[in-house]
């Protein structure tokens, strides 16, 4: 019993750390998930040192002392403080907002209360934060306290939520919905949920297999629903080959009667999935984005216009403030500022945000903001070749897991070129743990045999 508690409740509570994003955003205020997923990641924080999964013939204080040992050799933990302190900072560091000076009659852009670090417009940099500590603790424990069926677990289980909250949306409609798309975020767990089935089937959870239809159907659903038409054109081709590789790792590695049965699951997944989209979306908008992949126009009118005109107000801002940028959230005082009255014409009315992620990106955060995002991205990455180059010493199948990181992360490239949903705390935070998943995933480099 202590073994089974060991294995999937730290998975579980996990999955409500990463999901917990998608699932109350719509519903309650920034601050209010803030504190919800800070609550959740502490938890989650106890319960990745005090019950980590237990490894062959381990005990569970060899377990602890193993994950406390590599929790705080591992570099990438102290990267990650960092950017928790500095996401600390900068929550605090508010005082960003439109100012009147009443002697000549001016209005400007107020700075952040310590000028030289960095800031953000009062009320947007608790959500942040909390995402940065709840990345922390995901990537973590991904990477040092869950075993392979641990993993298999997390997945499984943070796909069926992100399902839930599908289905939730779906009958209630969106709420509060950002002019970035959350359904990138449902992209992102319709493969999550793919690559769990074949540890479903691995581990032989065959009571399990219900639940694909909201980790597969219900998420896939999401995607149609509520994220743009690139984005569904992307998802739906990882999907394909994410798919294709499952039903082959299955079918070589397991009875060959598998393969099969896993085909059989997914397409009964994917059936009620299009049954919910053709009852649930409104005829008037599933009709807009068929015919626009049909037609291949997948950006709206003037799309590319608009872009470049918020692309280069975002130049502009960063100009002024190259390494630490206007502060956060403040891109639309930027647009009142920086644009010139020709790019009114063009607009028509004021953008929250830029349609271009990486311009978006150094007009608010700068190039040390920037930096500090990538840096943990350029760590997984690392160990993601690392264990790839070991996985494939190793000369063993890896398992589709291993590609789940990469199809995140490829997602998050493009969308970045057209807007900013990966900024979103849901998005980032399911980027992070499908890194960390992938990097695990491959198989060990065989020592003395």
């Amino acid at each position: 019993m202590q073994r089974l508690i060991a294995k999937y409740a730290l998975a579980a509570h996990l999955a409500l750390v990463a999901v917990a994003p998608l699932s109350l955003s719509g519903f309650f205020s920034g601050s209010v998930v803030a504190t919800a997923m800070l609550w959740l990641s502490a938890f989650a924080a106890v319960w990745m040192f005090m019950s980590p999964s237990v490894i062959g013939q381990e005990r569970l204080r060899e377990a602890r002392r193993r994950v406390a040992h590599s929790f705080l050799a591992d570099p990438l933990t102290w990267i990650m403080l960092f950017a928790v302190a500095v996401a600390a900072i900068r929550a605090l560091n508010g005082g960003i907002k439109m100012a009147y000076d009443a002697e000549t009659t001016v209005w400007s852009i107020a700075p952040a209360t310590f000028p030289l670090l960095p800031g953000t417009v009062d009320g947007f940099g608790y959500l942040p934060f909390a995402t940065s500590a709840a990345a922390m603790i995901l990537i973590s424990a991904c990477r040092h306290a869950l075993g392979k069926a641990g993993r298999s677990a997390f997945c499984l289980t943070a796909a069926v939520l992100a399902g839930a909250t599908a289905t939730a949306e779906l009958f209630t409609g969106p709420h509060g919905a950002q002019p970035e798309f959350h359904g990138f975020a449902y992209g992102i767990y319709f493969l999550t949920g793919t690559a769990a089935m074949a540890g479903a089937f691995e581990h032989r959870w065959n009571g399990a297999m219900l639940l694909f239809a909201l980790a597969i159907g219900a998420t896939g659903a999401g995607l149609v629903a509520f994220a743009d038409v690139l984005t569904v054109v992307y998802f739906l081709a990882a999907e394909i080959a994410l798919v294709s590789y499952v039903a082959f790792h299955v079918n070589a590695t397991l009875r060959k009667a598998a393969g099969f049965k896993l085909l059989v699951v997914f397409a009964l997944s994917l059936t009620i999935g299009l049954f919910m989209v053709l009852s649930l979306v409104p005829e008037d908008a599933l009709a807009r984005k068929v015919a626009s992949i049909l037609s291949w126009e997948l950006f709206p009118e003037n799309f590319f216009e608009v872009r470049s005109v918020l692309s280069d107000i975002a130049f502009r801002s960063w100009k002024v403030h190259p390494w630490l940028g206007s502060g956060l959230a403040s891109f639309p005082l930027d647009v009142r500022f920086f644009a010139a009255d020709s790019d009114w014409m063009v607009l028509a009315v004021e953008r929250p945000c830029a349609f271009n992620g990486y311009w978006h990106l150094l007009a608010e955060r700068g190039i040390a903001g920037a930096a500090l995002l990538a840096l943990p991205l350029v760590a997984l990455l690392g160990f993601f070749a690392i264990a790839m180059v070991k996985g494939i010493m190793a000369f063993r199948m890896p398992h589709p897991a291993a590609l789940l990181g990469l199809l995140a992360l490829a997602a998050v490239v493009l969308d970045a070129f057209f807007g900013v949903s990966f900024l979103r705390p849901e998005v980032m935070l399911a980027v992070a743990f499908s890194l960390a998943v992938s990097a695990k995933s491959f198989p060990k480099e065989k020592i003395d045999g």
